[in-house]
C-alpha cells in the first residue's frame, strides 16, 4: 500500500474518497491483526461471512494493491499524456523507501531493548501469530540488530524476510506492480477499447501464473483507464449496489461458508481464485467511491484518514505487540469486557499516536523526492 498524488478528471490534486477508503482498509487490516493476536477464535468465527469484509485483512491488501494501480495511473489517462510515467517509475522506490525502512528500525529497537510483551500475551490467547511477533519467522536463536535492520529495509523490497515488522511483505509486490502498472499505462495511453482490454486480459492471464499478486494492480489500472473516458457518473443508486457487491467479494478470506464452492479447487487455485474475487471486490468498491456517492465522502476527517493511511499500516504490528499485548497481560483477570476493551483502546490509541509522526516525514520525504526528481529531469534535459 501507498500514499500517491492523483487528479480527478484535472480538477483537484487528490482523490478524496479513495483516499479515505485507504484509510478505512488500514483499519480492517488492524482489525485483522488485533484478532490474529488477541482474539483467534473470533477471527475463523467470523471469515468469510457476510460481515467479513471488517476483518479481512488480505481482501484490505488486495483493495490497496487496486487502488495503487488506479492512482498511479489515471492522471496519465486523463491527460493522454504518458511523459510522466517514465519520471514516476524512477521515483517510486525512493519515494517509497524512507517511511518503512524507519518502521523496520523501530521493530529491531523494540525487540533489543525488549519492551515487546507479545509472548506473555500469547501465552494467554493461545495466538501463533502473536507468538512470533506477528508471525515474523525468525530464525531460532535469532538476536536483534539495528545493522541487520538496515539491510532488511532495503531487501525486503526484493522478498527478503521483514522479519522486524512483518506487515512489510506487501512493499515486494507495490514496487514490483506499480512498474507492471506503468509499463501498462503507456501501452494503452491513446489506444481504442477494443485493443485496451485484450491486452489487459492477456497480461492478466499471464501473471496469475507467475506472479498473481500483481493481478490486482493490473485491475486498478484497467478501472483507470476505464474512468478517464467516461462522461458520466454511476447514479447514487448504482453507486450503493456496486458498494455492496463490493463488500461481500471482499468477504472472501478462505473457502468456508459464503465461498464454500472454492474449497473443490486446488490449494494454489485458492489462492489464485481469492486474489480474483478481491481484486474484483476492489474494482466493484472503487467504481462505487468514483460514482455520485464521492461527495459524501469528503471533508477533514476524510483527509486524514486518507493520511494517516499508510503510518498506521506502518506501525501497528508494533502498537499490538508492545503496549496492546501489555494492557492484555495486565488487564487479563478482570471482566471480559473490560480485559478486551481496554487492549482494544489501547491498540488503537497507540497505533494512531505513532502513526502520526510517520505521517509526516513520510509527507516531509516524498515532497523531497519530487523536488530532486524534478531538479534531476530539467538538469538533464
Amino acid at each position: 500500500m501507498s500514499a500517491s498524488d492523483s487528479s480527478p478528471g484535472g480538477t483537484s490534486t487528490r482523490l478524496v474518497a479513495l483516499e479515505a477508503a485507504r484509510g478505512a482498509a488500514a483499519l480492517v487490516v488492524l482489525i485483522h491483526h488485533f484478532e490474529l493476536a488477541f482474539a483467534p477464535t473470533l477471527k475463523i468465527a467470523l471469515q468469510s461471512t457476510p460481515v467479513g469484509w471488517l476483518q479481512n485483512g488480505a481482501g484490505a491488501v488486495i483493495f490497496f494493491f487496486v487502488l495503487s494501480g488506479y492512482v498511479l495511473t489515471f492522471r496519465s489517462f486523463v491527460q493522454r499524456n504518458g511523459s510522466r510515467l517514465g519520471m514516476d517509475a524512477a521515483k517510486r522506490w525512493p519515494r517509497l523507501w524512507l517511511a518503512p525502512a524507519v518502521s523496520v528500525i523501530a521493530g529491531a529497537l523494540v525487540l533489543i531493548t525488549g519492551v515487546n510483551a507479545n509472548e506473555a500475551a500469547a501465552a494467554l490467547s493461545g495466538s501463533q501469530w502473536l507468538q512470533a511477533f506477528g508471525n515474523a519467522h525468525l530464525p531460532a536463536g535469532f538476536h536483534p540488530d539495528l545493522g541487520d535492520a538496515l539491510v532488511q529495509s532495503v531487501t525486503l523490497w526484493v522478498g527478503a524476510n521483514a522479519g522486524y515488522n512483518s506487515s512489510l511483505w506487501t512493499m515486494q509486490w507495490e514496487l514490483l506492480g506499480s512498474f507492471v502498472v506503468f509499463a501498462l499505462a503507456a501501452l494503452l495511453i491513446g489506444r481504442p477499447l477494443r485493443w485496451a482490454m485484450p491486452i489487459v486480459l492477456v497480461l492478466a492471464a499471464a501473471l496469475s501464473v507467475l506472479v498473481p499478486y500483481v493481478v490486482p494492480f493490473i485491475f486498478g489500472c484497467a478501472l483507470a483507464y476505464l474512468h478517464a473516458r467516461r462522461t458520466r457518473r454511476p447514479t447514487r443508486a448504482m453507486g450503493v449496489a456496486l458498494l455492496l457487491i463490493g463488500l461481500l467479494l471482499l468477504c472472501c478470506e478462505d473457502p468456508d461458508r459464503m465461498y464454500l464452492v472454492l474449497a473443490a479447487l486446488p490449494e494454489k487455485d485458492q489462492v489464485l481464485a481469492g486474489i480474483y474475487l478481491q481484486s474484483m471486490g476492489a474494482f466493484a468498491l472503487i467504481a462505487a467511491l468514483r460514482s455520485d456517492l464521492e461527495p459524501l465522502v469528503d471533508g477533514h476527517v476524510a483527509r486524514w484518514l486518507g493520511r494517516l493511511s499508510f503510518p498506521i499500516y506502518l506501525v501497528q504490528v508494533i502498537a499490538i505487540c508492545t503496549l496492546g499485548s501489555d494492557v492484555f497481560v495486565w488487564t487479563a483477570t478482570m471482566p471480559t469486557v473490560v480485559h478486551y476493551g481496554a487492549t482494544a483502546v489501547v491498540t488503537l490509541a497507540m497505533t494512531m499516536l505513532l502513526a502520526i509522526p510517520f505521517a509526516y516525514l513520510d509527507e516531509w520525504w516524498r515532497r523531497l523526492v519530487g523536488r530532486v526528481t524534478r531538479r534531476s529531469a530539467v538538469a538533464a534535459s
